[in-house]
C-alpha cells in the first residue's frame, strides 16, 4: 500500500563500483519495499559485491554496527539510522528481527554511537530523516542532532527530503540537515557534494561543492554568481546557522 516502491537489478551494483562508492547506508524508508525476501537479497548482493553496508541488518546488533576506514592514519567511523517515515512501513530491527537501525526514539542509536565512538578517532552519523520537499526542519532533527553530538559524533549528515536543507554547528561540530538528491529522477534539484577534512587536532572542516541535477544529469555550478546564489539560499534556510565562503568553506554564522 505504499505510493512508491523501488527495485533494481543486482547488475546495477556495477555502477556503484564505477562511481567509486566505498560504503552504502541501508537506513531508509525503501529498503523493505519488497519485504523480507527483497531485504535479504539486498544484504546478500552488497556482501557479494564487497560493498560495506550500514544502517540495517538481520537483527539490531547488525543494524547498529558501525563501519571504519583508516584514512591517512586517522580511523574514521560511520553509523547510520532512519526516522524518515510518518507512517511506518519499514520495520525497525530488534534483538531478534530484521530491519533498519531506527532513531524514532534516539536511545538505541545513542548506544550505537557511543560504542562506535569508542572504536575510532572521528565519527560520522548519516541519518535518513525530515519532511520531504521542505526546508523547514522537524523538531526531531534539531533535537536528535545535538544528542548525537553529545554522545560522540563529530559530524551529522542527513538525507531523505529531496531538497537541500539548512546547516549549523553545535559545539564546533557540523550538522548538515539534508544534502538533497545527488542523482534522482528528471526534475530540477539543487544539490552538492560535501567534503569533510580532518585536521591534526581531529577537528572536522566542512566544504560544500554546489551542483544542480536536471534531466537525469548532474553538473557543477561553474560561475561565481551561480555558486553564490546557492550558498545564500542555504545560509537563509532554517536554522540560518552557517556562512559559506566563495570557495565552499562552511563556517558558523
Amino acid at each position: 500500500n505504499k505510493s512508491w516502491t523501488f527495485q533494481a537489478h543486482p547488475d546495477r551494483l556495477q555502477l556503484f563500483k564505477q562511481m567509486g562508492v566505498d560504503i552504502v547506508s541501508l537506513a531508509n524508508n525503501h529498503v523493505y519495499d519488497y519485504g523480507i525476501e527483497g531485504f535479504e537479497d539486498t544484504l546478500k548482493y552488497l556482501d557479494d559485491a564487497d560493498i560495506p553496508r550500514i544502517g540495517a541488518g538481520m537483527n539490531l546488533g547488525e543494524a547498529a554496527e558501525g563501519y571504519y576506514f583508516v584514512v591517512n592514519g586517522v580511523k574514521v567511523g560511520i553509523v547510520a539510522a532512519s526516522c524518515a517515515e510518518k507512517v511506518s512501513f519499514t520495520p525497525v530491527a530488534t534483538e531478534s528481527t530484521p530491519g533498519v537501525m531506527g532513531t524514532y526514539n534516539s536511545a538505541e542509536f545513542i548506544k550505537a554511537i557511543k560504542k562506535a565512538d569508542s572504536e575510532c578517532d572521528v565519527l560520522v552519523a548519516y541519518v535518513h530523516w525530515g519532511t520531504e520537499n521542505t526546508t523547514k526542519l522537524d523538531e526531531e532533527q534539531k533535537t536528535f542532532a545535538r544528542e548525537y553530538i553529545d554522545a560522540g559524533v563529530d559530524a551529522v549528515i542527513g538525507g531523505h527530503t529531496h531538497c537541500l536543507q539548512g546547516m549549523e554547528f553545535y559545539n564546533g561540530k557540523p550538522i548538515i540537515y539534508s544534502m538533497s538528491n545527488f542523482w534522482f529522477s528528471n526534475y530540477l534539484s539543487e544539490t552538492g557534494i560535501l567534503t569533510l577534512r580532518i585536521d591534526g587536532e581531529m577537528n572536522v572542516q566542512t566544504l560544500f561543492m554546489p551542483l544542480v541535477q536536471q534531466n537525469g544529469e548532474v553538473r557543477c555550478y561553474k560561475t561565481v554568481e551561480e555558486k553564490r546564489a546557492l550558498y545564500e539560499k542555504i545560509e537563509s534556510y532554517e536554522p540560518q546557522g552557517v556562512s559559506i565562503l566563495d570557495d565552499g568553506t562552511v563556517l558558523p554564522a
